[in-house]
């Protein structure tokens, strides 16, 4: 009897779980697996940085918006405290993009970025993307953008960045 109700008691606490809204930030960032260097993409320039955000509950789950003025919203879905996040970016060199002339080159990074709630104020995530390039001028596009940046990436390429994120207290 006693296990039913606490099955019960537990069902209702699970149902009831919700995140924290608001100011959140991520840190701890362990960029060892990050080959593609799409940390950078969202601003993360070493282990150490502090990446600002709100968080946003919607219908389907949350969203993250981070604090810059360009910031697009992450929409994320959510089951009880498991959560998953699809990630897109992509850069068409086809008509010149910022200081680089035309190529005939589409660079696309997807990918997803998944945790789970430890508790309404701190999560554990990781961001799994995978990056190619698409065209006849890739190779040239890509060394430019290493030098550019002072990377070493190549394509196609794999990262794995896990970090955590937390509400921030007021």
């Amino acid at each position: 009897m006693n296990i039913i109700r606490l099955s019960i008691f537990t069902g209702l606490v699970a149902c009831g779980f919700a995140p924290t809204e608001g100011a959140w930030e991520g840190k701890n960032f362990d960029l060892s697996s990050d080959g593609c260097t799409a940390a950078a993409l969202y601003g993360v320039t070493d282990e150490s940085t502090i990446l600002n955000f709100t968080y946003a509950s919607t219908d389907t789950g949350f969203s993250l918006t981070g604090d810059t003025e360009d910031a697009v919203p992450i929409e994320c879905t959510r089951t009880e405290k498991d959560f998953d996040c699809p990630l897109t970016a992509e850069f068409d060199f086809t008509d010149g993009l910022g200081d680089f002339p035309a190529f005939d080159a589409v660079i696309s990074f997807t990918g997803t970025l998944s945790g789970t709630f430890s508790d309404a104020n701190t999560a554990t995530t990781t961001s799994e993307i995978g990056g190619v390039c698409e065209g006849a001028a890739c190779v040239g596009v890509v060394d430019a953008v290493n030098t550019e940046n002072g990377t070493t990436v190549e394509m196609p390429c794999s990262s794995s960045i896990p970090f955590d994120i937390e509400a921030k207290s007021e």
